[in-house]
C-alpha cells in the first residue's frame, strides 16, 4: 500500500513539474531519470493485472489520469518510445473493461471507478 501512495504522490509531483512553464518544464525533466516513470507505469499495470485494482481505485485516479495523458501529450518531456508505450499500456489496462477486453479478472477497475 506504501509502495501505491508513492506513485500516487509521484504523478501528482510529475504533473505539477509538467504544468509549469515549458522551458521549466524542460529543465525539470531533463533531471529526472527515465526509470521513474517506467517504473511508475509497470507497477500500476502490475498491481491492476494482479488483481488488485482496488488499490490503483484508492489513488486519486483523475490525477493519474491527468499525468497520464499530459506525459503523452508532451513529447519534449518524455522522449522514450519505450516510456510512451508504457504511459499507452498502462491506460489500456485501467480501460480494459470499457474496451471489452477482458484477460483476466484482475484487469479491470471496480464498476464505481471506471473512467
Amino acid at each position: 500500500m506504501h509502495s501505491l501512495c508513492l506513485q500516487c504522490s509521484q504523478a501528482t509531483w510529475l504533473l505539477k513539474l509538467a504544468k509549469q512553464d515549458p522551458e521549466t518544464a524542460r529543465k525539470a525533466f531533463a533531471d529526472i531519470p527515465d526509470y521513474v516513470i517506467r517504473d511508475m507505469t509497470a507497477w500500476l499495470s502490475f498491481v491492476i493485472r494482479g488483481g488488485q485494482p482496488d488499490l490503483v481505485a484508492s489513488c486519486r485516479l483523475d490525477v493519474l489520469i491527468a499525468f497520464l495523458v499530459e506525459m503523452l501529450q508532451r513529447g519534449d518531456l518524455v522522449q522514450s518510445p519505450i516510456i510512451q508505450a508504457k504511459i499507452v499500456e498502462l491506460l489500456l489496462t485501467m480501460l480494459s473493461p470499457q474496451l471489452g477486453r477482458r484477460r483476466s479478472k484482475g484487469t479491470q477497475l471496480p464498476p464505481t471507478l471506471q473512467l
